[in-house]
Formats: structure tokens, sequence, C-alpha cells
């Protein structure tokens, strides 16, 4: 692969093009740019200027994979997908490597580290192309994967359902984690339940205190507790490993 020069004005120049021609010409909603912690600060914010003034609604993801504060200025990208939040769910659910406590200390650490603005524009994953399937790592427990998708909508931001989750496929590092759609496991029983049950979890970010309230998160009597409230609202979902409960009123 070629090595370019993002600091070659030509270069920049032509990159940026590029990126606004797929949103002029087929309206694409925006770009995820891999590995952009390794090109400057000075090229992304260039971009940005450039890419919202042809639509100021295209959003702009960088694939990090460390800390982006200094990307999250409001100058650069919109969000980034959020590796940090994955490692909590792995060391949580999969790894078990720690208890209720310790998964609310990694979550509250994620909530600080950035404004409530950038939170709210997070890209949440458990898994994606570059990563083993989530599935595979918790021991192809489907009950475990709901209660993980569940406390990941509880989460401000967005969340990112990587293809073949709502199937239950498995995978290793990668390319095994970027297995072909087995279109036959749509007639699966099982699976139809499964898919209804993501349905229902991915439907709650439509609630007001999910998706504009407050959050708190803590940890007492073997539970991970997220309360997310609203003038209208309050849902609290208490969660450990093996099971969980909702409280509030849906809307």
């Amino acid at each position: 692969m070629p090595k370019l020069n993002t600091n070659n004005p030509e270069v920049q120049s032509y990159l940026i093009d590029v990126a606004k021609h797929y949103i002029t010409e087929y309206g694409i909603d925006g770009w995820r740019l891999d590995v952009a912690d390794e090109v400057s600060h000075d090229f992304w914010r260039q971009m940005r200027r450039k890419i919202k003034a042809v639509n100021p609604d295209a959003v702009l993801i960088g694939e990090n994979w460390h800390n982006s504060e200094s990307f999250l200025q409001g100058d650069q990208f919109d969000s980034i997908m959020n590796y940090g939040v994955t490692k909590a769910f792995l060391d949580f659910f999969a790894r078990e490597i720690i208890d209720e406590k310790g998964f609310a200390e990694a979550l509250n650490a994620q909530l600080m580290r950035y404004t409530d603005t950038t939170n709210n524009m997070m890209f949440n994953l458990l898994d994606c192309h570059d990563t083993h399937r989530f599935y595979s790592e918790v021991g192809c427990d489907a009950r475990k994967l709901m209660r993980a998708l569940l406390t990941l909508v509880f989460l401000p931001g967005s969340i990112n359902l990587y293809y073949g989750t709502e199937i239950l496929t498995e995978g290793g590092y990668d390319p095994d984690s970027r297995r072909t759609f087995d279109f036959e496991k749509l007639n699966n029983s099982e699976i139809k339940g499964i898919k209804g049950e993501i349905a229902y979890i991915l439907k709650l970010k439509n609630q007001p205190a999910i998706a504009h309230g407050s959050i708190r998160i803590w940890s007492g009597d073997g539970y991970v507790t997220i309360e997310r409230k609203c003038e209208e609202q309050t849902l609290t979902l208490k969660i450990c490993s093996k099971n969980y409960t909702i409280e509030g009123e849906m809307l």
C-alpha cells in the first residue's frame, strides 16, 4: 500500500476532494476514518471545515484506540470508536477479571474522560471487523450477549451493532471475525427470538431518559446500577454478570 505524505498540500487537497465527492454526489452520511490518530491534527481540521461546509450533518468518526481528547475539541472529529468501553465490557462480561465495582469504575472513568457533549456522540461498540466477535468472547452465551447490549444501550452515545450479531455469528481474530452472513439462520426459531429481543433492546434508545437524560453509575448489592433521568422519565438498569432488572415506566 502506498504511504501518502498527508502534510503535502496537493495530497491533502486530493483526499479531501474525494471525501467531498461521495457526500455531494452520492449523499453518504459521513466517514469512518481508519487509524485516524496517525494523521496530523491540521489535516483533520481542514477536512472537517470543508466537509461541514458541504453538509453540516455529515458525521466524522475516527478509529482511535486510545485517549482521543485532542481530536474531540469540536474542530476535528464528531466521535470516535469507543474501544475504552469495549475493553470494560470484555473485562466484565467475557474475561471476568473485574467485578461489578470494577465495571462501574471503568464506565465512570470513560464518561469522565470526555465532555458530556462528546459522550453523547460516542460510537459505542462490543466488537467490529478488527476484533474477536463478542458472542465468541462470552463463550457463545446468548444471554450474556443480550445483557451486554442492554447495558451498552443505557450508555450515552450511539450503538454499533456489528453485522451478524443478530444471528449469533461466531468469530475469532481478523479475518475470522468477518465471516459471511449465514442467511439460512434467519429461518431458525431461536434466531428469530434473538432478533426480536435485540430489536426491543435497540428500541430503548428512543426512551426520553436514555435519549437525552442525565446518567449516574454506581455499584452495590452485587449489581452495577445505571440511572438515566430526565424531566419526564427515570429508568434504572441493575445488572450483574448473570441477570438484570429495569425499573421505571416506559413511554
